[in-house]
């Protein structure tokens, strides 16, 4: 048990007493996101206002319908990482049960994708070549929609076989949070 409410000012209590039977439940909150907002859910028992904090920032107040669940949208995510936790009023007392904390990264801008080999329209005599670029170290990497392994430095490399004439090869980055950036590079096989 801990002591924090010696002014009688609810929000002052940080820490609360486990031993009160209560649940907050929060459905699953993603981990990262492309937005500056998230919607959260879950389901409460024995809770009356459910205290939404961001940043260690109180952030929204949801009073708990009867059915025991909440919906709520939390806005102004900063962009970077950021962590989203509760604090349940609980019902009939003055205690209050805190949930666990989740980390969102919120992350707007496109990947960044680089193509150092071939470069754009190379003509070339063999049938085979690396693609060979690197992106952001958090991001994945598709060829023509085929995964390449992408190095924890960003950097990938992707043998492609090549037909006469044009080969076209769609590069889409993708970065943790859903942003995607397109890249097109073409190579000319002329035997």
């Amino acid at each position: 048990v801990f002591v924090a409410n010696l002014f009688g000012d609810k929000s002052d209590i940080s820490l609360v007493d486990n031993q009160v039977l209560s649940e907050i439940n929060v459905n699953e909150i993603p981990s990262a996101t492309n937005s500056s907002k998230i919607r959260i859910s879950g389901n409460t028992y024995n809770v009356e206002t459910l205290i939404i904090f961001l940043n260690n920032q109180e952030v929204k107040r949801v009073q708990i319908s009867s059915k025991k669940e909440f919906s709520t949208i939390i806005e102004n995510l900063t962009d970077g990482q950021n962590e989203i936790y509760f604090i349940g009023d609980l019902k009939r007392t003055d205690k209050r049960k805190k949930s666990d904390i989740y980390t969102v990264i919120s992350k707007t801008s496109k990947p960044n994708i680089e193509i150092t080999s071939p470069k754009d329209r190379t003509n070339t005599p063999k049938t085979e070549i690396d693609i060979v670029g690197k992106t952001d170290a958090d991001s994945s990497i598709r060829i023509n929609d085929q995964p390449v392994v992408v190095g924890s430095d960003g950097n990938f490399k992707y043998l492609v076989r090549l037909n006469e004439g044009e080969n076209k090869f769609l590069i889409v980055a993708q970065d943790e949070a859903g942003n995607t950036e397109n890249l097109t590079l073409t190579v000319i096989y002329e035997k």
